[in-house]
């Protein structure tokens, strides 16, 4: 009889034992799955940061770059161009002092100010992410200016290029100053989100 007893105690003992051990063991492995778990979502958030930071960097610099390389310098090179339009006008005058300070406004302003624009355009159009529309009135303008050197080159220095049916492309400032207020506005709210707390 005792010999039975102490068989099932031996049996309990060994199997208490064994779940004891199963159940520690179990609670390491889960602890360490856990871990292990813990150290991959951090390491994978990390990740996604770096790339958020990475994206955001990005965007805000190719924004930088289309402002600083593209748009404000033709926007500047045209808001020039409005101001100083009217005095060209005066080479149909009588007066020879005014039709001699229009040419050289024309010459030393005008048309190396459209040959600065024309440059930038030709090297940095892929900055520009323009719509359809804007794409047009940019080679309407390419067209244009192509035309007044023409005309001047071969000495034709009185008509404009409207006598040869090229018209100047009216909506080249509005749609480029809108843009460039845009793209302006973008930049600003994103510079001013970089001081903000991101993921």
């Amino acid at each position: 009889m005792w010999n039975l007893i102490s068989g099932i105690l031996a049996g309990l003992t060994t199997a208490a034992i064994s779940v004891a051990g199963f159940s520690w063991l179990g609670t390491k492995a889960i602890e360490k799955a856990f871990e292990t778990f813990t150290i991959n979502m951090q390491h994978n958030l990390s990740l996604d940061k770096t790339k958020y930071d990475l994206v955001f960097k990005s965007s805000l610099d190719f924004k930088a770059q289309q402002l600083t390389e593209f748009y404000w310098p033709i926007y500047s090179r045209l808001q020039k161009d409005n101001a100083i339009w009217s005095r060209i006008l005066d080479k149909r005058k009588s007066d020879p002092i005014l039709q001699k300070i229009a040419t050289e406004i024309e010459v030393k302003e005008v048309l190396p100010n459209h040959e600065e624009n024309i440059k930038t355009i030709q090297s940095k159009i892929h900055l520009a992410q323009a719509s359809p529309e804007l794409q047009a009135i940019l080679m309407d303008y390419v067209r244009h200016v192509a035309v007044y050197k023409a005309m001047r080159a071969a000495g034709d220095n009185e008509r404009f290029p409207i006598a040869l049916g090229e018209e100047w492309p009216h909506k080249l400032f509005e749609m480029i100053e809108s843009r460039t207020k845009q793209l302006q506005s973008e930049y600003d709210a994103l510079l001013a989100a970089s001081f903000t707390k991101r993921p």
